[in-house]
């Protein structure tokens, strides 16, 4: 009382590192990884963290007055990009500073996923909104003219906050809606980077259904994905699993299913490959814990497996490091 000081010695909940953590990891070229949470931090919103591989060693980056729940990507200038909080942000690394480059106002709003750097070196990202009607689009945001333009305008299908990012291939770039497309169950698109022109090229139908994450590139014009739900109950599983999208002949195949507790249900990201040749995918639910899963699809033997239960549920999905 005599010094009228007041020193912080503890938060509740959450502390200085904040919780919730939400979206992928990036691994920077500096060899460290980084994310975001959403709650604590200075602003209970979340911090930006950085983890060292060599020891585990995490440290505050800085700390968000928005939500970031998506992953960053690092582009070739060095530093970190991302949306969250209606915006576009920037994070140099070289001195820890945060900087909002854009936010949505009139037009797209509410941009989700993770944004790409394409060949031509500029920022493409999805946004769930439209505000002057339709139900969000694809948007390009230049880095160094510090501009932002739309793209394309979803009428017909739209995305969800899972639906994920963009990947790039052949100078298109190619993404999934959740919902909407001509059956109501989702969409895959391409947007020829050219030519400015937009097509969806596959609606999902009644069983095969409600995409989620990005899809990646196995071959020229193939793509595997993950699915939210089978309807009808498919093989014995409500819980989703994987597809095979071929572009040259517009055909989908199902891979593998996801089936609760045995190997999970519900991944929200896409899947990755391993150095096995194998793919690995992040279930929300399930496992031997019913908490969340990794699991594994061998394309040789065609079989989708558990690999590891986790304790809590996945909001997330992996990153190669």
């Amino acid at each position: 009382r005599s010094t009228d000081s007041l020193i912080l010695k503890n938060r509740f909940n959450y502390n200085e590192l904040g919780g919730f953590l939400v979206g992928g990891l990036c691994q920077a070229d500096n060899g460290m990884i980084y994310g975001a949470n959403i709650l604590g931090g200075e602003f209970n919103a979340g911090i930006i963290y950085e983890i060292n591989p060599s020891n585990n060693a995490i440290r505050k980056v800085v700390d968000l007055s928005f939500g970031v729940q998506y992953q960053l990507i690092q582009s070739s200038n060095k530093k970190l990009y991302g949306v969250g909080g209606n915006c576009i942000f920037e994070l140099d690394l070289s001195n820890d500073s945060l900087s909002i480059l854009y936010t949505f106002a009139s037009g797209l709003n509410d941009p989700i996923g993770r944004l790409i750097e394409a060949s031509n070196g500029k920022l493409y990202g999805v946004a769930k909104r439209y505000l002057s009607g339709g139900l969000g689009g694809i948007f390009e945001y230049d880095i160094i003219l510090d501009t932002l333009i739309t793209k394309h305008i979803f009428y017909n299908s739209f995305p969800s906050l899972n639906s994920g990012g963009l990947i790039e291939s052949n100078g298109k770039l190619y993404g999934t809606n959740s919902t909407g497309g001509s059956n109501g169950t989702g969409a895959i698109y391409e947007l020829d980077l050219l030519t400015n022109s937009f097509t969806t090229i596959h609606h999902f139908g009644d069983t095969v259904r409600n995409p989620n994450g990005e899809l990646l590139k196995i071959s020229n014009g193939v793509f595997i994905g993950v699915i939210q739900n089978f309807h009808s109950n498919v093989n014995g599983s409500y819980g989703g699993g994987l597809y095979e999208y071929n572009s040259n002949n517009n055909s989908i195949s199902t891979l593998g299913y996801l089936n609760g507790n045995l190997i999970g249900s519900y991944s929200n990201g896409g899947v990755l490959l391993g150095q096995n040749g194998n793919y690995f995918g992040l279930s929300k639910y399930g496992g031997s814990q019913n908490a969340a899963s990794v699991f594994e699809y061998n394309p040789t033997t065609n079989t989708l497996a558990l690999k590891n239960s986790i304790g809590q549920n996945s909001f997330s999905s992996l990153t190669n490091v």
